[in-house]
């Protein structure tokens, strides 16, 4: 899926079903099995961590060759972070991305959920109903914040390409993949 805003400015939505069978096919493997999830650190895993940034919640994968050509700004689904998908990104051996791909895990920030009785969790936007697809179940405000959020990062790492928005991809999972889909189509 493709989308395109403004300036020449194009995006490559980088979410397919085919991508995302081949990805989880690759944790069906014995290999999956050095992951140990851990109640206070998260996951631990034989993972070298050089290369890995964290930001507040967000997390920074550096290119493993160490040459930046390509960035990936990744959005997680509702009520998970950026710590979710460190394990696929920050592994040479799992990630789906060139070694020449730097990618950004973005954590949304933390609001109650409509949909889940008002509790509070990790969330881009608010969710009021599933049945209802008028305008009034739309949360555009939030989805609007997350966007200025996400195009604020989108901007820094294309400065650091050379400008050049070619190089850059947007993408999630769930409503992390709805984030994407909006941004790439409305972004100018």
């Amino acid at each position: 899926v493709g989308g395109a805003g403004g300036n020449q400015t194009k995006y490559l939505i980088y979410l397919t079903f085919h991508t995302m069978s081949r990805l989880f096919a690759k944790f069906r493997s014995p290999k999956w099995q050095i992951f140990i999830k851990t109640p206070n650190r998260g996951f631990f895993s034989s993972m070298d961590s050089q290369g890995i940034k964290r930001v507040g919640k967000d997390i920074y994968v550096e290119p493993f060759s160490g040459e930046h050509k390509n960035t990936l700004i990744w959005m997680h689904g509702l009520g998970d972070s950026a710590e979710g998908f460190i394990d696929i990104f920050g592994q040479k051996q799992y990630s789906f991305v060139g070694e020449n791909t730097k990618v950004v895990l973005l954590t949304a920030p933390t609001q109650p959920v409509t949909i889940n009785m008002g509790m509070s969790m990790p969330s881009w936007y608010d969710i009021f109903s599933l049945t209802k697809r008028d305008e009034s179940s739309l949360d555009k405000e939030g989805v609007e914040r997350s966007k200025a959020r996400v195009c604020e990062h989108i901007e820094t790492e294309v400065a650091k390409l050379d400008g050049d928005y070619k190089r850059l991809f947007v993408g999630g999972f769930s409503q992390g993949c709805c984030m994407a889909i909006h941004i790439g189509l409305s972004h100018k």
